[in-house]
């Protein structure tokens, strides 16, 4: 594992300069459009673009200017939820002090607005979150994501260490993200980044049957969170609480039923498209229920997982690869339903 502050680096940019191709994209904003992560004097903020180009550095209580530092990476960002009083991580990007001399991180709103993120005690050992600070904020925010830069076994590692109860079942998962992750960077060696932007990742539940509205509108919430903060409003909330709704209150079956849904986007001012891919799978299964020391009962439940994939090609071979998700065959790569083991 390298050291941290060998997976980033903030660059010298000004106004009218192009976007590095490895910048770190934060979300998309109403009032900016795609923004990515920027500083200056030590305090992280937004990058907005005109025609493509890097116009403005934003930053809460000094505004704009049009010059500034952008962050880069060729590794994988994360962005982790972290509220007040939650210890900073250690992998966290830590910024330096700002004019007020307090320590920063970079964080961002779930609406994909990038700021600063300051700790409780500037000299302790273990900083723990005070608040986020964004653009023209009046008051801090208690709530946030924090931005993680990690190596791609690393995070793979974390990501699956909690879902599974043997060795075994960990090793296969991790085996198999890995190949996800090649798979899309099978061209890694082309001097031009495959991706403007890239996601594979899945949500999952066990729901009891009697909170499928409810747990679904969650799991739909979620899901519109994540695709807005990398693509916009390219689709409705009310859209995914239908499309998993349907999903969840399809015909009783022990048998597992998997089904996809393909989202294309209309081609960007570069002539390409975004995807989105996710694959639903589902099983009704009994649980167990303990009332009482002596006493249990059986509790109708379905195990429902949605595989999803957030592709932005940057170029024709990585488009010629979202081509490829579309067929049925190959788009069977990311299917990877396992029922987990847990008592309600």
């Amino acid at each position: 594992m390298s050291n941290l502050s060998e997976l980033h680096e903030w660059v010298l940019k000004n106004r009218g300069d192009q976007l590095p191709q490895n910048a770190v994209y934060a979300g998309t904003t109403s009032a900016d459009g795609r923004v990515y992560v920027g500083r200056f004097r030590n305090t992280p903020g937004k990058v907005n673009l005109e025609n493509g180009e890097i116009y403005n550095f934003w930053v809460e209580k000094h505004g704009s200017r049009p010059d500034g530092e952008i962050l880069i990476t060729d590794h994988i960002c994360k962005w982790v939820n972290i509220c007040r009083g939650d210890k900073i991580p250690e992998n966290a990007i830590y910024s330096g002090k700002d004019s007020s001399g307090d320590k920063v991180w970079v964080g961002r709103e779930i609406n994909g607005e990038p700021g600063k993120i300051n700790c409780h005690d500037n000299n302790s050992s273990i900083p723990k979150m005070q608040n986020l600070w964004c653009l023209g904020y009046w008051s801090g925010s208690k709530e946030a994501e924090i931005l993680i830069i990690e190596e791609d076994q690393t995070l793979i590692e974390e990501d699956v260490s909690n879902n599974y109860e043997t060795k075994e079942e960990k090793e296969e998962e991790i085996k198999l993200l890995n190949d996800k992750i090649t798979f899309l960077n099978q061209q890694k060696d082309n001097e031009i980044p495959l991706w403007i932007h890239n996601k594979i990742d899945k949500i999952s539940r066990v729901i009891r049957t009697s909170d499928l509205h409810i747990e679904g509108g969650k799991i739909a919430n979620k899901l519109y969170k994540i695709i807005k903060s990398a693509f916009g409003d390219i689709i409705s909330i009310a859209d995914l609480i239908d499309k998993i709704d349907l999903q969840l209150s399809s015909s009783y079956t022990e048998e597992l039923i998997t089904s996809r849904e393909t989202i294309v986007t209309k081609p960007n001012e570069n002539g390409f498209k975004r995807y989105i891919i996710m694959i639903f799978s589902k099983q009704d299964i009994t649980k167990t229920q303990k009332v009482f020391q002596f006493f249990s009962s059986n509790v109708s439940c379905i195990d429902f997982k949605i595989d999803y994939m957030l592709l932005e090609p940057n170029n024709k071979l990585a488009e010629e690869i979202c081509d490829q998700l579309i067929n049925e065959k190959t788009c069977m790569m990311i299917e990877s339903f396992r029922p987990r083991k847990q008592i309600i």
